[in-house]
């Protein structure tokens, strides 16, 4: 495209790009704000540990509900408080 001025402005056409999916599944890619430099390794390591203390929290979860049944957990969303 060629620019077409207007006294002291020019007429540009703006262009957007979209870039999607570029990470591998599972992949975490949030970044710390804090740290000075972070490596693919110690993210992959991080994740690791997300996903291990949610297996536990899962399997905690599961020995409290055949402890003392299904309805033994909630979210907090879907309990009404006692002033409702």
């Amino acid at each position: 495209m060629i620019p077409v001025e207007y006294g002291d402005k020019i007429a540009v056409r703006l262009i957007g790009v979209k870039a999607g999916n570029l990470i591998k599944e599972g992949f975490d890619p949030q970044l710390s704000l804090f740290a000075a430099t972070q490596t693919v390794d110690d993210i992959e390591q991080k994740n690791d540990s997300i996903e291990r203390h949610r297996k536990e929290l899962i399997a905690a979860m599961d020995s409290v509900q055949d402890k003392y049944g299904d309805s033994a957990l909630k979210m907090a969303s879907l309990i009404k408080s006692q002033e409702q």
